[in-house]
């Protein structure tokens, strides 16, 4: 599984606006991409978003990039107080609870 965490720094006040956007423009857009296996999102205290979207195929998620960028170009970028940060790469350990939520 392919993983790409994106960190978002949005200007002061605008957190609120970006999830929105995200919830209603975003989200439906990538979850038709190929290879598609989630998405989650964590709000900082500090105006930052940092998504965490997960794809079958490194090529899968690379595509999938591209399609964000241009998405963020147009519809996000005026909400950014700097360039978002990427990191990628694929999932080489997992660990899961193993008797339900709380381990027990």
């Amino acid at each position: 599984m392919h993983v790409r965490v994106t960190r978002y720094r949005l200007l002061p006040g605008t957190t609120e606006k970006a999830m929105a956007l995200v919830k209603e423009h975003w989200i439906p857009m990538i979850r038709d991409a190929e290879g598609f296996r989630g998405f989650e999102l964590m709000v900082s205290e500090t105006d930052e978003l940092i998504g965490i979207l997960r794809f079958q195929t490194g090529d899968q998620g690379l595509a999938a990039l591209e399609q964000s960028r241009e998405w963020v170009f147009h519809h996000f970028g005026d909400l950014l107080a700097q360039p978002s940060e990427v990191l990628m790469g694929t999932i080489e350990l997992e660990a899961w609870p193993t008797k339900g939520p709380t381990g027990s």
